[in-house]
């Protein structure tokens, strides 16, 4: 799970999905 409680589909954040799974 992401730390910082974002999901893993596409969001609105400003970060793109492959910088989730950075932080995952």
């Amino acid at each position: 799970q992401l730390r910082k409680g974002i999901p893993y589909s596409p969001t609105p954040w400003p970060y793109p999905a492959s910088g989730l799974e950075e932080n995952s």
